[in-house]
């Protein structure tokens, strides 16, 4: 592949924007991935993650989606 200096990593999957907080003025998801204010409507894709992590985050997305269900379920 060459040096390293040439390696760059990069994703095509849009992350950020939908922050977790708490607090609903600091972000748009609680710690359950709920969006604040909106009654069963949650989050669990690449957005939630606050900033890019360079390899496919397919996994991530899974594991979010995965620690969500039981809340969402349980509504």
């Amino acid at each position: 592949t060459g040096p390293l200096q040439y390696l760059k990593m990069t994703t095509a999957h849009l992350q950020g924007g939908n922050v977790i907080a708490t607090n609903p003025n600091l972000g748009v998801v609680d710690n359950e991935m709920k969006v604040h204010g909106i009654d069963r409507l949650w989050i669990t894709d690449a957005s939630v993650i606050p900033a890019p992590i360079g390899l496919n985050v397919q996994l991530t997305i899974m594991a979010l989606a995965h620690y969500a269900a039981p809340g969402i379920v349980a509504h």
